[in-house]
């Protein structure tokens, strides 16, 4: 399986890293959710999957762009791309992902007390 990842990660990398964001986000989510609250609520999980899973194809342009200004790949040029990373990306992802959450979750439902949790899970869930 994971030889066929590879091969569809190079065939076609921008989609495959949406996939891979969408479906590690969701998964990850679901798990805390069910970990946590001992119930799961897709819809929540969707929302910082679909935000994770659209930024990928940028991030995947934005790492070769590191790459290519950053080249090597020791510890000093990983170090160098990661605070580059943070510095630059940091607080517009913030923003942008608060705003996401609070867009896409309502404000009212059904269960006030695990939808205020949502949000502010999703909220901070995502924070760099």
């Amino acid at each position: 399986m994971l030889h066929a990842f590879n091969a569809a990660s190079r065939r076609r990398p921008l989609a495959m890293s949406t996939a891979t964001a969408f479906t590690v986000v969701a998964v990850g989510d679901a798990t805390v959710q069910l970990l946590r609250e001992r119930r799961w609520d897709p819809r929540r999980s969707a929302v910082p999957a679909v935000y994770s899973g659209a930024l990928a194809p940028v991030y995947f342009v934005w790492w070769r762009i590191l790459d290519m200004r950053l080249p090597g790949s020791g510890l000093a040029a990983g170090v160098s791309k990661a605070l580059l990373n943070q510095f630059l990306t940091s607080l517009p992802n913030n923003v942008g992902y608060m705003a996401w959450c609070n867009l896409m979750l309502p404000a009212t439902c059904e269960d006030e007390a695990f939808c205020a949790s949502s949000r502010v899970e999703c909220a901070f869930s995502h924070a760099a």
